[in-house]
């Protein structure tokens, strides 16, 4: 039969695997939080590109609608401020959706922060 070991010991093991668990712990953090920031990237990245072209094409669109307003009759600075101001007006809507959807994403690390909370739980029941 072994020989029940020293207090000492005991407590000694318990704050090593301690510190081993809370350093996976936080490794596991740091991995699924790089790996929602790299997605992050890669789509910011498609979008970016997409708002440039979009830019773009949108600017002659404009332009071709101050241009039919003229050609109406309405002089080109009221056709240009009537564009510009229909076009302010979409721009910050499409704003504040954007906004909206950014301060909804979570990139918090869920497994990790309900893993602790487990491991806590368990060291407590001992």
């Amino acid at each position: 039969m072994r020989e029940p070991r020293p207090i000492v010991d005991l407590l000694s093991d318990l704050i090593i695997q301690a510190s081993l668990l809370f350093r996976q712990e936080l490794d596991l953090a740091r991995s699924e939080t790089s790996d929602r920031i790299a997605a992050i990237g890669g789509a910011l990245a498609i979008i970016l590109a997409g708002v440039v072209l979009s830019g773009i094409a949108v600017l002659l669109l404009l332009d071709t609608v101050i241009l039919l307003l003229t050609m109406a009759g309405i002089a080109e600075p009221w056709s240009s401020l009537l564009v510009a101001a229909v076009s302010l007006a979409f721009g910050v809507l499409i704003l504040l959706k954007g906004l909206r959807e950014v301060r909804a994403a979570r990139i918090t690390p869920k497994r990790t922060i309900e893993q602790l909370r487990r491991d806590v739980a368990v060291a407590k029941e001992r």
